[in-house]
């Protein structure tokens, strides 16, 4: 995942511009930002605190409120 993140922080546009300082960045900041935020918790609930044995990042989807008030 960490290899992840760092790869899509360094993508350029054909004009060598990076993403992240472009318009086109929202996808890009939304999964890296999305990343963070899962190594972060599970360092803390899994690693740290030992209050999880895993951490299940489907859970932290929209999809099943979408689906019902759909």
């Amino acid at each position: 995942m960490v290899q992840a993140v760092t790869y899509l922080k360094g993508l350029k546009l054909s004009n060598g511009q990076l993403i992240t300082d472009s318009l086109r960045k929202t996808g890009v900041l939304g999964f890296v930002v999305s990343a963070s935020s899962a190594l972060c918790l599970f360092d803390k609930l899994v690693k740290e605190q030992q209050q999880l044995k895993y951490l299940l990042t489907y859970k932290f989807s929209q999809d099943h409120l979408e689906l019902f008030l759909l």
